[in-house]
């Protein structure tokens, strides 16, 4: 396999050290996903660039001209301090045409839509149960 150039995007609190030692275990738990994979990654072989990312695009940018990565590894769950932005971040690497891990913008929003809907199912069934309560008790 060819060793790649990797693009870590994750919230920049949560990019890792290069070494566990001098943290302790609750230190290391905050960003164990993040050291994992670039440890793994790395020790496959493959050359990796963790880059925190908060509210700016830029960064990004920058790191995909500079960097040239083959692929974007995305960690990210939020942008701009929301999760319901994380959506963004994909669709402006779909329009850099760098391959990246994870799901697509439309697959995000969908998935967002339909947890809204679960929660709003969720909530119709708790009153119908509620309601049907209710009627067998004469009360309401």
């Amino acid at each position: 396999m060819k060793n790649c150039r990797v693009l870590l995007l994750t919230h920049p609190d949560l990019v890792p050290p290069e070494s566990l030692k001098g943290f302790s275990e609750a230190e290391v738990n905050v960003w164990k996903t993040e050291y994992d994979v670039v440890s793994t990654l790395r020790g496959a072989g493959h050359e990796v660039k963790p880059l925190g990312v908060d509210s700016e695009l830029r960064p990004i940018r920058d790191a995909i001209e500079s960097f040239k990565p083959h692929v974007v590894f995305n960690l990210l769950e939020e942008f701009h301090g929301e999760a319901v932005y994380d959506h963004s971040v994909v669709s402006y690497l779909e329009l850099t045409r760098v391959p990246y891990t994870g799901c697509n913008p439309r697959g995000l929003v969908l998935a967002r839509a339909a947890r809204g809907l679960l929660r709003l199912g969720c909530a119709a069934e708790h009153h119908e149960r509620h309601a049907r309560k209710q009627a067998a008790l004469g009360v309401g």
